[in-house]
């Protein structure tokens, strides 16, 4: 009788596995009343009952078939995987485990060389939720504590990373604790380290904690800090804290700075995170930003009124002459003053309007300008200026790591060209996100300053056709 009823049709289903796809419980009851065998897997899909049942979300389904794993599993001798089946697990099927699963290898073993890794961790390691049914129905433990990534957790918080939607709902109906902390992990950071927005609502109406991630990082610093907007926006209509700050003093807008999530920043100020608030090395989001020298990502804190070293905003600009510039000769060595002075004559005798600044004439030849200096030269002349002729100084000379000036004048200026006097060569500048900024090809070369001009006010010229 059990033979025929476990008999697989054309579709690859048994009459269990078929009645389960139709959703058809008292034909369910029936058939595991006359001996039908509850862990067979479609031969096609290779999808044990139990994964049907939780894709469909029937609850009563779940239920009696994990129930059924459990009666199973009690009436067979079970036993333990050996060495060389452990060998290449990792890396298996799911047909592999099906193959042990029918010649009898208990769900929860371990191997002998191996004690801390149980079959179930490598079912998790292969993020298949097949595999991770199919030992559930076989009756493994749910509430064992598996290996995942190193750490001793629970199959839940397992599932949770692998983002097994359909075996985290199966784990919840079947009594899976939400808020089950394990090595300071809870199952809520598992679910946004998987970066799944599902899993993490279905904890949440599981009685998670929305505050419970990592030690002192809460779930919103989290998800901040892996870019995650969806995941962020939930936790945020669920009531999550903005201004929370983890043992280190950051805050959910910091990980999101580190993490150069713009979307995110801009949705944690909109939900009202404070800009101004410093971590416990006394430095804001903005900061983050800034330090990775990438202040293109620090704009949504300008765009809040957040001025920062890149900013042209709190510098003070006294400077009263009008009009604009058709070049800004730009450099901080003092050993350039003669020659920037010869090409401002050059341009000048082209017809143009070229602007230098009189504190850096006077800087002596052996010494760099200051921060302070170059922002006040910005603030008076970058955003006058149809283009800024750079020398090679801001390749050659040093920079503090708090300011990278050279990167300030580029992300202001219209146009740029970066002159190479050793090369006679003139490249063009471009800025890319992420990745600071760089120089093209070579634009032309030049034998003197003479001609330096006369090319540069042709290319201007040129432009502007």
């Amino acid at each position: 009788m059990a033979a025929d009823i476990d008999a697989f049709g054309e579709d690859g289903k048994t009459s269990l596995l078929r009645a389960v796809a139709g959703g058809d419980l008292p034909a369910v009851d029936s058939l595991l009343a006359q001996g039908a065998d509850p862990t067979l897997v479609d031969r096609n899909s290779q999808e044990c009952a139990l994964l049907l049942a939780a894709r469909a979300r029937d609850a009563a389904l779940t239920r009696r078939l994990m129930d059924a794993g459990r009666e199973w599993r009690r009436g067979r001798p079970l036993r333990r995987l050996d060495d060389d089946e452990f060998v290449g697990l990792g890396a298996a099927s799911v047909t592999r485990f099906v193959e042990f699963m029918r010649s009898g290898v208990d769900p929860d073993s371990t191997v002998e060389r191996h004690p801390r890794i149980k079959l179930m961790s490598l079912a998790l390691h292969t993020r298949d939720d097949r595999t991770v049914c199919l030992l559930l129905q076989c009756g493994a433990d749910v509430g064992a504590i598996v290996d995942v990534h190193q750490f001793q957790l629970t199959v839940l918080h397992g599932a949770a990373d692998g983002c097994m939607t359909d075996v985290v709902w199966m784990l919840l109906r079947d009594g899976a604790d939400a808020t089950r902390i394990e090595q300071k992990r809870s199952v809520l950071y598992s679910a946004i380290s998987g970066g799944s927005a599902e899993i993490v609502e279905m904890l949440l109406e599981a009685g998670a904690d929305i505050e419970s991630g990592l030690a002192r990082e809460t779930p919103l610093m989290l998800a901040a800090g892996h870019g995650s907007l969806a995941i962020v926006e939930l936790l945020l209509s669920r009531g999550a804290n903005v201004h929370a700050q983890s043992s280190d003093g950051l805050t959910a807008l910091h990980e999101a700075a580190d993490a150069r999530a713009l979307p995110v920043v801009r949705r944690l100020l909109d939900a009202g995170a404070d800009p101004l608030a410093r971590d416990g090395t006394g430095r804001t989001a903005t900061d983050h930003l800034v330090f990775r020298s990438d202040p293109v990502f620090a704009q949504p804190m300008r765009d809040w009124g957040i001025p920062d070293a890149y900013s042209l905003e709190s510098v003070e600009d006294a400077w009263d002459a009008n009009g604009e510039f058709d070049f800004f000769i730009s450099y901080r060595h003092g050993r350039f003053a003669a020659q920037a002075r010869e090409l401002a004559a050059g341009l000048q005798a082209a017809g143009c309007r070229p602007f230098l600044d009189q504190e850096m004439l006077e800087l002596p030849a052996d010494e760099l300008a200051s921060n302070a200096v170059v922002k006040s030269r910005l603030a008076k002349a970058l955003r006058r200026s149809r283009t800024v002729v750079f020398f090679e100084s801001y390749i050659d000379a040093g920079q503090a790591s708090s300011f990278n000036w050279q990167f300030f004048e580029l992300l202001h200026a219209r146009d740029s060209v970066l002159v190479r006097l050793d090369r006679g060569s003139v490249h063009s500048w471009i800025v890319i996100p992420g990745e600071h900024l760089q120089t093209t090809g070579v634009i032309f070369e030049f034998d003197d300053i003479g001609q330096l001009a006369t090319r540069l006010v042709q290319r201007q010229r040129d432009q502007s056709r």
